[in-house]
């Protein structure tokens, strides 16, 4: 039951509450049928085999992966956007990313590259997992203020301890194997640094994970049922899709196949990151206004629901750092992408927090009380 009559408190209005963010259609599309989408380039792969690994990889790069990283630099950089942030520790992660991906030229062909570029990796897939994990804890927010219902935070925890243990189980399985290289094109690869795994500590590990899974489903779904309470099916279809993403290729890939595994689970992440992006500067628009804080020329696209005009800034700004990439010599190209892509990664990571972000509580507040559409 997606859909409910509630008494509110604050207001005693009698209020018609949906457990969406915004509403069923935006919320399937940007935050849960995408990775269905991005799952189904497996097709393509079993059609014509290693051929289209890279073809796929450089297709979700120019069109997801760095349009993406777009968006963040879109939502923080701006003059008066900044005004809403505290700009001091994302400054010091700047610089922080900034010396490392310097090293990238200086160690290239030496262990301590391979260090570094796993280490690159590591982070994305923490970066993506926390970003999942956030929309979660979003629907649980707006879940618990749109239904007066508290009891959703205790009654997903064992949930939110499933769901990293879960994700991390493709990187477990994968160091399980020995000497796994990782290519970044055709003829560019490295070494995967990672401590290779016992078989038999994996499956413990998938074991305990299980159990933890399940005693989380009896906490959301049977126990909350039998309470009357709502069933939080958003949190839970999210979850089971990312998981999907994460560990379905590989029944399908071999190891060496990764990249495509990464574009697949990466393309879920960077569509998610679009709506959420869109819904935020939605709302922080708003208060921007009420701030007397004039607005930036994204946030006036997504007031319009300009967002195919607003894509299109991000796809080009993806085309140019790719044509930078191609004209520059390889190791000056090699070093902005990453460093783009893991000052994304770390300053993201400080963005969203509330004691960072200025706006954030307000902007959730205002979506609470929108109370979404069915």
């Amino acid at each position: 039951m997606l859909k409910s009559i509630n008494f509110d408190k604050n207001t005693n209005l009698l209020i018609n509450s949906s457990l969406w963010l915004k509403d069923k259609n935006f919320d399937l599309i940007f935050f849960h049928l995408s990775g269905i989408f991005a799952l189904l380039l497996l097709t393509f792969y079993l059609w014509k085999g290693d051929a289209v690994i890279f073809p796929i990889y450089n297709f979700y790069l120019i069109f997801f992966g760095i349009p993406h990283n777009y968006l963040t630099w879109a939502t923080l950089l701006p003059e008066q956007a900044r005004k809403t942030f505290n700009m001091k520790p994302i400054y010091a992660a700047a610089i922080v990313c900034f010396i490392i991906v310097l090293l990238l030229p200086f160690t290239e062909g030496t262990t301590l590259n391979d260090w570094i570029l796993s280490l690159i990796s590591y982070i994305s897939l923490w970066h993506a997992y926390r970003q999942h994990h956030g929309i979660c804890k979003i629907y649980d927010t707006i879940q618990s203020k749109r239904f007066n219902d508290k009891n959703i935070y205790a009654d997903r925890f064992y949930l939110n301890l499933f769901f990293p243990l879960a994700l991390y189980s493709i990187l477990l399985w994968v160091f399980t194997h020995e000497n796994v290289q990782y290519f970044l094109s055709l003829d560019e690869k490295y070494n995967l640094i990672y401590p290779i795994i016992p078989k038999n500590i994996f499956y413990t590990y998938c074991a305990i994970t299980a159990v933890i899974g399940i005693i989380g489903l009896k906490k959301a779904i049977y126990d909350r049922n039998k309470q009357g309470r709502h069933i939080p099916w958003p949190q839970l279809s999210l979850m089971l899709i990312a998981i999907l993403t994460y560990i379905v290729p590989y029944f399908f890939i071999p190891v060496t196949a990764m990249p495509l595994a990464v574009a697949i689970g990466t393309i879920f992440h960077n569509v998610q990151y679009f709506g959420f992006v869109w819904l935020f500067e939605k709302y922080r628009t708003k208060e921007m206004n009420e701030a007397n804080i004039s607005i930036t020329f994204h946030q006036k696209l997504v007031s319009k629901n300009a967002w195919i005009k607003y894509f299109s800034i991000a796809l080009t700004y993806s085309i140019m750092m790719i044509i930078f990439y191609l004209i520059t010599p390889k190791h000056v190209g090699m070093t902005l992408i990453y460093f783009m892509a893991l000052s994304h990664y770390i300053i993201d990571g400080y963005m969203w927090k509330k004691d960072i972000n200025k706006t954030l509580s307000p902007v959730l507040h205002r979506i609470s009380i929108a109370k979404g559409e069915n």
